[in-house]
């Protein structure tokens, strides 16, 4: 309802993960297995659909507008801008700790679980892995972008895609030289196309 075209088509890949989780973790145990480790199961499962649904959040608080179109964005008073923007940039990086927190925790949990097949554990592994490499090069970006004289910058790698928040350094938009510049650092990092690579201006 609130997700524009882009958000709602990365919606449907989350979605797709989830109902990927259920039938990994319905399938790769033999019968009397099953009536053994259900419970065990019941807890894995609610644990990886939180995360997936916490990813699908950050995910959008990172791609949905920030207003309508053809809404006024004038600021009378700069504290207040100061502030919203502080706020933006803030909640954003409490929101990625708190999603790579829980995932992390619920791919521990399959990771080390009896009831797992080898071939779960081996997943929940290589995603560890895959989030551990994501996180580094976040961390490489907004501190390339920063570098370049932008005061703020956040980076959300997922599922082969890059959101990248900045504050514009001096107006309410980004000049075509500064996308530039973000767009050269995050290709260079992480390989991606620039049609995967998402850059929203804020203020």
């Amino acid at each position: 309802m609130f997700l524009h075209a882009g958000g709602r088509g990365k919606q449907k890949i989350f979605f797709f993960k989830i109902a990927i989780v259920f039938k990994l973790l319905k399938t790769g145990q033999g019968g009397n297995n099953m009536s053994m480790v259900i419970g065990r199961r019941h807890i894995i499962l609610a644990s990886l659909v939180a995360a997936l649904a916490l990813a699908i959040f950050l995910n959008y608080k990172f791609s949905a507008p920030t207003g309508n179109l053809g809404d006024a964005t004038y600021v009378t008073n700069q504290n207040v801008s100061s502030t919203s923007t502080s706020d933006f940039f803030a909640n954003a990086r409490l929101t990625r700790s708190q999603n790579r927190d829980t995932a992390e925790d619920a791919l521990k949990t399959v990771n080390t679980s009896s009831s797992a097949t080898a071939d779960q554990r081996k997943k929940a592994n290589d995603t560890m892995i895959q989030l551990a490499k994501d996180i580094n090069t976040e961390g490489q970006i907004e501190t390339l972008v920063k570098a370049k004289g932008f005061s703020e910058c956040v980076c959300m790698i997922n599922n082969g895609t890059a959101s990248v928040a900045v504050k514009p350094k001096t107006s309410n938009s980004l000049s075509a030289n500064d996308t530039a510049q973000i767009y050269d650092i995050v290709i260079k990092q992480t390989n991606f196309a620039k049609t995967a690579i998402n850059i929203i201006p804020q203020n």
